[in-house]
């Protein structure tokens, strides 16, 4: 079950890794001159583009990495297997 929980966070961070790095991306491209002359339009513009980017890009896969997760723990119930969770006190342990 571990490895089912490690295998969904590492899909997960790196579809974070991905969404920050397109971020950064529209982020580099905004025109300061734009932002001292009308602030309050330039980031209304940009807040468009995350939210475009997220929508049309990352919810559906995101989504889709739920499910899937979802869909795993439930097999793993149904087929009556035990689920064990690691009983150590260390929080570092699985980094």
């Amino acid at each position: 079950m571990d490895k089912v929980i490690n295998n969904h966070i590492d899909k997960i961070e790196a579809l974070q890794d991905e969404f920050m790095a397109d971020l950064d991306s529209i982020i580099k491209d905004i025109d300061i001159a734009e932002i001292i002359d009308n602030a309050e339009f330039t980031m209304s513009i940009v807040k468009d583009d995350i939210l475009e980017l997220f929508k049309e890009k990352y919810a559906l896969r995101a989504a889709e990495l739920g499910i899937n997760f979802a869909e795993m723990i439930q097999k793993k119930i149904e087929s009556d297997q035990k689920i064990e969770v690691d009983k150590s006190k260390d929080p570092t342990l699985n980094q």
